[in-house]
């Protein structure tokens, strides 16, 4: 079967190993040595020995959503964060090809094939339904809305199954011919995700919010449950002989499912976050995961399956970052959308993880960004609208607002917390134990980056590539105050010890130091991948770089472009370091 033509992938390379604290004797002694970049200041200011390296290695793909196999075997992956469909190597799991925005794929999130070779896909963010020919012609086959979500094909190649999950719960036929416009099956079901045409002729799914299995017929539009018992099923898929599996997002397993008396069999464990699933003509089993991106394959024997990763997984996006001490223990926490990460600051261990299961399944609601906030931590999602106090301790959320304008950001300030309002372009205050909204300081365009010292407050607009201080003493000032302009799309900012502000320069792939006295700019590191473009229509910082400092100066910096977390340290935060080990 013919498959449509690909770019080919584009390998980001990546730099050493992490070093130990010894390594810091290096960048004290050895300015030159390969980790200690002498990085110019802007301006024109002296030289500076900058001690930088990878903490945290993500995962090799963005965030994974469906997963497909078609009938030449070939294997192919969708990310609605990476906005992009992927060829991979089945055996290898090396990348073939990736199809993106450049060939008119945005933020897709299943995928099939027709026998003719013809790739549909489900645009999640926009509501297309699109269409990609063998030799590259791409149309919109409709629009349903945004929420479209899984999609399936009548063995004729003449109709296709759509369904909307999250923004809106609805099952659509589509008839390809055109002779007729979409036709809505089914409605208000509970979230009938990854879905699969059945041996007689019916709609298998699965109810995300119900923790079933269901079955449609296509005819009459008639629904009956097939089987319950489940937490929260994500995708169904049949096998050559007609088994149904199922996958459990919430508990990481798959399932056989008996369709007839609704018995159900563990068969595999493959980890909390699988979303999707697809078999190859050996009967093969490939599972996608939203919350780690690895793509598992899975054989399975009778009643078991030996699971084994096709690619490597971990952090998925690299959005906000915070440094958290609790009991005289630093730690460094990531919102990766679908979790928040804990890890060690030295040698990038992972400690913890908090799972964000999508539609309000669990507590945590797909933070984009986390700052820290006294004893707790505050994170944002623009997606669920949500600002949520999240104590690490106990790994709960103790405080949920849902009344914030599009949030792009959120950093406790003093008691109160500061948040970064797209919708409204303002910076507000929301005073402790209360549902107050003060401004303290509005007309920007894009504010997302916030830092804060000593009751000082800053926020960095991402369009007019300005840094503003809008608060001194916790209490608003009369009106914003220009501290600095002519950075190129600025997203994380953080307040060092020594009185600087750091910025994630994300138009300039780098890292800088501005001295708040002086104006100086030092370039503390750069070539890095980050500012990935979103999807039309939403925050254009997309996925958050952020930056945050020990209380050294060391500073950790998220990387969309690698799914990274970079340690990077000057001299006087290297000296700090050192003095503390001496101690």
């Amino acid at each position: 079967m013919p498959t449509p033509t690909f770019p080919r992938s584009r390998t980001i390379p990546t730099t050493t190993s992490p070093l130990r604290l010894a390594a810091a004797l290096l960048a004290l002694s050895a300015s030159a040595s390969p980790l200690a970049i002498a990085s110019p200041a802007a301006g024109g200011s002296h030289r500076e020995p900058v001690f930088a390296y990878p903490l945290v290695k993500g995962a090799a793909l963005s965030s994974t959503n469906g997963v497909y196999v078609n009938a030449r075997d070939e294997l192919f992956v969708t990310s609605v964060v990476g906005r992009s469909i992927t060829q991979l190597n089945p055996r290898s799991g090396r990348v073939i090809r990736t199809l993106g925005p450049a060939q008119g794929v945005e933020a897709p999130d299943d995928l099939v094939f027709d026998h003719a070779g013809n790739l549909y896909w489900t645009a999640f963010l926009t509501g297309e339904i699109g269409r990609l020919t063998p030799d590259g012609e791409k149309t919109t086959v409709a629009n349903l809305g945004r929420g479209v979500n899984a999609i399936t094909i009548s063995d004729d190649g003449n109709t296709l199954y759509v369904s909307r999950v999250f923004l809106a719960d609805e099952v659509w036929q589509i008839d390809l011919t055109g002779a007729n416009p979409p036709r809505l099956l089914a409605n208000n079901l509970g979230g009938f995700n990854g879905m699969d045409l059945g041996p007689d002729g019916k709609l298998y799914g699965p109810l995300w919010y119900h923790g079933q299995v269901a079955r449609i017929d296509p005819a009459s539009g008639g629904v009956e449950i097939v089987a319950s018992g489940l937490s929260t099923p994500a995708a169904v898929k049949f096998n050559a002989a007609g088994d149904l599996f199922v996958i459990d997002q919430a508990r990481g397993q798959v399932l056989r499912v008996d369709v007839e008396n609704g018995a159900l069999q563990t068969v595999a464990e493959v980890g909390e976050g699988a979303d999707n699933l697809a078999f190859d003509s050996k009967g093969t089993l490939y599972v996608s995961n939203a919350h780690d991106a690895a793509i598992r394959r899975v054989t399975l024997n009778g009643d078991a399956g030996d699971v084994r990763r096709l690619t490597r997984g971990g952090m998925t996006t690299g959005a906000g970052i915070a440094v958290h001490k609790r009991d005289g223990r630093e730690s460094v926490f990531v919102a990766d959308i679908y979790s928040l990460r804990e890890y060690a600051p030295r040698s990038g261990r992972l400690r913890g993880i908090a799972h964000s299961i999508v539609g309000g399944v669990t507590p945590l609601n797909t933070p984009f960004s986390v700052g820290a906030h006294g004893d707790y931590l505050v994170t944002t999602s623009w997606f669920s609208n949500a600002v949520q106090v999240w104590d690490p301790e106990l790994e709960t959320v103790v405080a949920d607002h849902r009344d914030f304008s599009v949030p792009l950001n959120a950093i406790g300030f003093g008691n109160d917390l500061a948040v970064a309002e797209l919708g409204s372009r303002c910076v507000m205050q929301r005073p402790a134990n209360t549902i107050e909204r003060n401004p303290l300081g509005c007309g920007f365009s894009v504010p997302v980056g916030l830092a804060q010292r000593d009751g000082k407050l800053w926020v960095s607009d991402w369009a007019t590539g300005s840094v503003w201080q809008v608060a001194e003493g916790y209490k608003a000032l009369a009106t914003p105050k220009l501290i600095a302009d002519g950075f190129a799309q600025p997203e994380g900012l953080a307040a060092t010890p020594s009185g600087a502000l750091l910025v994630v320069e994300t138009g300039a792939d780098r890292l800088v130091k501005l001295d708040l006295a002086t104006g100086k700019r030092t370039v503390l590191a750069k070539d890095l991948p980050v500012g990935n473009s979103g999807t039309p229509g939403y925050p254009p910082s997309w996925i958050f770089n952020g930056v945050a400092v020990d209380d050294c100066g060391v500073a950790y910096v998220t990387v969309d472009g690698d799914r990274s977390v970079r340690r990077i340290a000057d001299l006087q935060a290297v000296r700090c370091e050192l003095g503390r080990s001496h101690r």
